[in-house]
């Protein structure tokens, strides 16, 4: 690379160059158009529980008579930064918590965590609720 190469340019968006995607991500095209190296990220598709045990949120909607429905939910998804490894993303959203506060948080597990995680999960579901859904 070359000291010209490497110094800012007026050269037209993007400049930033591509990665190269996971198998799993959800753009798939390098993230040329980020604004920075800690912008290009890929994400796998998210899949949400809905956690019918835990509270809702209903708030009124900007049009008269209608209303947003917030649920408490739960979901992984395949997530890797840039210059890291892939791992498990857990996100979790569970409503009126902390004085009326949605608490949204999230958590990162290797591979083998996540299988293990899974493993716990199942065998409790099985403990307490019979044989597994078809």
């Amino acid at each position: 690379m070359t000291t010209a190469e490497a110094m800012p340019s007026e050269a037209p968006f993007p400049a930033i160059r591509p990665i190269e995607c996971t198998p799993w991500c959800t753009d798939g095209d390098g993230h040329a158009t980020c604004v920075s190296r800690r912008d290009q990220v890929c994400w796998g598709t998210s899949n949400y529980v809905e956690l019918s045990l835990e509270e809702c949120e209903v708030n009124k909607g900007e049009k008269p008579g209608s209303y947003l429905f917030w649920p408490s939910i739960i979901g992984p998804c395949a997530y890797r930064g840039f210059n890291q490894q892939p791992v498990v993303y857990l996100h979790f959203t569970l409503a009126n918590r902390r004085h009326d506060h949605v608490l949204d948080e999230s958590c990162k597990l290797t591979a083998a965590e996540a299988r293990e995680l899974a493993a716990h999960l199942i065998a409790v579901a099985e403990m307490i609720g019979g044989a597994p859904a078809q």
